[in-house]
């Protein structure tokens, strides 16, 4: 299947008073005379489906354009590049104009996407129509639904994805069935398993040789250096080459446990979620204290643990949607159950408190972010929800600096847009979950069926991975 496959609608509304409703139109011939009163429609790209005018996606090279009048002759034609918006036609007034798109996506043939209703066009008057773009959902890895889902399937695809990281062009994902983290290519196919049955992880073994007990959280640095927790308290690191690291020698590809609990708390047990600072330390969630640590770079002369977000008191009861929360961090109170975590390219960090049901937003760097104006040092309340409603489980930014979350209480996979803090669901229908048939592979994202999202991570191309837990699949979207 096209990897950039889109669906689109396509819809028009009139921008200035005067042009005709569209119950009012009935088909009729456009005029061809140039020298007749004209009008103007405007043809815009909405992305995602809903009504928010931006421009083409990356992973579409073009929409083409063409008009067509009530006879079906072409009046006029038009190319969309990536990163355009709008395109404008001067046109005869008439009725029973038609507009057709095409996308032509990356390495792939031209694909129809959408023809209009009938429209009219207005001496002086404009008609807007906007061309709603809809991302496809697929299959990147796990069994395929249906026959082949069997449980030998799935034990030689994924069983249970949890956590998932990138690893340059690769793909790691902690499978919590099998105790494994597994490495998948460019492609979803599986490589050798990252860690498998064998020497237990204080061996120093090599990661191929390495047994687990229970993995839940996994990240890797742009060198390609490894982090992972499991065993409920233990931090490893796999360096991806040979050197001195955390104040000794050690071997590439080796498992080295680098810490346990934060060294003065043997009970600390870390959090499914890591994500890199830009300056490339890492940070940790600890779920048994609602707090989030900087860990020690792997120049330094020992692991260690410096407390950057939670351990304070301060939790207002009548908090409230973009005000500032606390002012510092450090008195952030956060629960135990579950945090999601992420930072943007300012180090600005989103966390989801699931216990909560609540994203916060700490701001890094001053700046209109989100809606509103936020300073550096502050934490500010995105979203919460009340008792009973949804729970954010992990969190991710896309290169423009959108926020994308799961949440696995009710399915779906959505996003709150950096300027203008809408909400919308991305993928998955809320409250709808997969217990047997089709997945929704290859159609619209938000008409497919998730189950149990946990961990997703966009890539530098725009590519949103999503752990479908209990679907046992890796799903993929091009934003």
């Amino acid at each position: 299947m096209n990897p950039h496959r889109l669906f689109a609608t396509i819809c028009f509304a009139s921008l200035v008073a005067g042009c005709l409703p569209l119950s009012t139109l009935s088909p009729g011939t456009a005029p061809s005379d140039d020298s007749r009163p004209r009008g103007t429609a405007v043809v815009s790209v909405r992305w995602p489906a809903p009504p928010t005018i931006q421009a083409m996606p990356a992973a579409t090279i073009r929409l083409s354009l063409t008009l067509l009048d009530a006879a079906g002759g072409v009046v006029a034609n038009r190319v969309l590049q990536a990163g355009q918006a709008t395109a404008s036609f001067e046109l005869p007034t008439g009725s029973g104009y038609l507009l057709t798109v095409q996308a032509d996506a990356a390495a792939f043939a031209r694909v129809a996407v959408g023809t209009s209703d009938r429209f009219s066009v207005a001496r002086n008057r404009v008609t807007d129509l906007g061309v709603e773009l809809s991302p496809t959902i697929q299959r990147f890895a796990g069994p395929v639904e249906g026959a082949e889902a069997s449980d030998a399937a799935r034990a030689a695809s994924l069983a249970l994805p949890n956590a998932i990281a990138l690893d340059g062009e690769t793909v790691l994902v902690v499978d919590e069935e099998s105790d494994t983290i597994r490495r998948l290519d460019a492609s979803g196919r599986n490589q050798p398993l990252f860690a498998a049955n064998g020497e237990p992880a204080d061996a120093e073994a090599p990661a191929l040789q390495t047994k687990l007990t229970a993995p839940f959280g996994v990240h890797a640095d742009a060198s390609g250096n490894i982090w992972f927790a499991h065993n409920t308290s233990q931090l490893c690191f796999v360096p991806k080459q040979s050197g001195t690291f955390y104040g000794r020698d050690r071997e590439a590809g080796h498992v080295y446990p680098i810490l346990a609990g934060n060294g003065t708390d043997p009970s600390l047990s870390l959090g499914d979620s890591m994500t890199l600072e830009s300056s490339g330390s890492l940070l940790v969630t600890s779920r048994s204290e609602g707090k989030i640590y900087r860990l020690s770079s792997p120049a330094a002369s020992t692991a260690s643990l410096a407390l950057v977000v939670g351990g304070g008191a301060s939790f207002p009861a009548t908090d409230s949607i973009g005000t500032n929360v606390v002012p510092d961090p450090l008195s952030l109170s956060l629960n135990t159950t579950f945090l999601g975590m992420a930072t943007d390219a300012n180090d600005n960090m989103a966390i989801a408190d699931s216990g909560r049901r609540k994203i916060f937003l700490v701001c890094r760097k001053s700046g209109p972010l989100f809606g509103q104006q936020m300073e550096a040092g502050q934490v500010y309340l995105l979203r919460q929800w009340a008792t009973g409603g949804p729970k954010p489980r992990q969190v991710a930014f896309d290169r423009d600096g959108h926020l994308y979350f799961t949440v696995n209480s009710d399915h779906t996979v959505r996003r709150i847009d950096r300027a203008t803090r809408a909400e919308t669901i991305v993928a998955g229908q809320a409250g709808v979950f997969t217990s047997s048939g089709t997945l929704g592979n290859d159609a619209p994202a938000r008409q497919a069926t998730l189950n149990t999202p946990m961990g997703l991570v966009i890539s530098p191309g725009n590519r949103l991975l999503i752990a479908d837990k209990l679907n046992h699949q890796i799903r993929l979207i091009h934003l």
